[in-house]
């Protein structure tokens, strides 16, 4: 499994990947507190499910990519597989730093 970042419009969520990559099987509101947790270092999959509300994902949303471009790609261990640098330090900015706060605080 691995744990994705995504962003569409501005518009996040993190969605939970199936060890195939191809088929998403649940999503999460991206939100301060959740963003907090998914881009904490010591962050795992069991952590991210304790801290999200995660809910199903049905049909035709199952594709990762209805979800928008991806920012981050994390193992369900939380080793980064994928980061852009551009939408990361964009989501960073509109998430956090636009609000006064630093994501890792």
């Amino acid at each position: 499994m691995s744990v994705e970042w995504r962003s569409r419009s501005g518009a996040d969520a993190i969605v939970l990947v199936s060890p195939n990559g191809e088929a998403l099987a649940e999503v999460a509101e991206a939100e301060a507190d959740a963003l907090k947790a998914y881009l904490a270092v010591t962050g795992n999959l069991e952590r991210w499910q304790a801290a999200m509300a995660w809910r199903p994902i049905d049909g035709n949303q199952r594709d990762p990519r209805v979800w928008g471009d991806l920012v981050v790609s994390r193992s369900d261990a939380g080793e980064i597989s994928f980061l852009d640098p551009e939408l990361f330090w964009e989501g960073v900015y509109r998430w956090f730093r636009s609000r006064g706060v630093d994501y890792n605080t």
